[in-house]
């Protein structure tokens, strides 16, 4: 049942993310969504693992730009403060993107090419807030407007979702 939410909401956040990005005419940004790119972001998410928890941080958004040159994956930068064991996860799957078939995911035959990965961590738990669609969406739309001068072909991938739940901890007292 939950993979079934997960799939919802990254439609939703989809076509959002289309609405958003079609009303801005700026910057050159190709949402990609098709069956390897869905294949893509399964694989992604179920294999990215965080090494620890900071208690903390509850909800963190970052659009990671993930950049090739000459069909090679050059390197990758990341929006916003996002914390070091986001990144830390993140660059763990790399290889993933590596040995992606950008061919058959990315509808164009250039060799140097950006890549928009949406990267969305929430941390459910009774003392933290979490972010809203709308929020980030505001957020991917900011990181878009600061790409209107680029040049090269960008693609925007679905998001990437982390989600942590934070289950109860009773204290329950000795009985007597």
């Amino acid at each position: 049942m939950i993979p079934l939410v997960q799939n919802v909401i990254k439609r939703a956040f989809l076509i959002c993310m289309i609405v958003v990005l079609g009303q801005t005419t700026f910057a050159q940004i190709i949402v990609t969504n098709n069956s390897e790119s869905i294949k893509l972001n399964n694989q992604i998410c179920n294999t990215i693992r965080l090494p620890y928890i900071v208690d903390s941080i509850c909800n963190v958004y970052s659009t990671v730009t993930i950049i090739v040159r000459n069909n090679t994956l050059d390197s990758i930068a990341f929006s916003r403060e996002c914390p070091r064991f986001l990144k830390a996860a993140f660059s763990r799957i790399l290889p993933a993107y590596q040995k992606a078939d950008w061919g058959k995911i990315l509808p164009t035959s250039q060799t140097n090419f950006d890549i928009l990965q949406p990267l969305v961590f929430k941390c459910i738990a009774i003392a933290c807030d979490t972010l809203t669609a709308t929020e980030t969406k505001g957020m991917l739309a900011h990181d878009v407007k600061l790409r209107k001068d680029n040049k090269v072909p960008t693609f925007l991938l679905l998001p990437v979702n982390i989600t942590l739940y934070e289950s109860c901890r009773l204290k329950i007292p000795p009985a007597h």
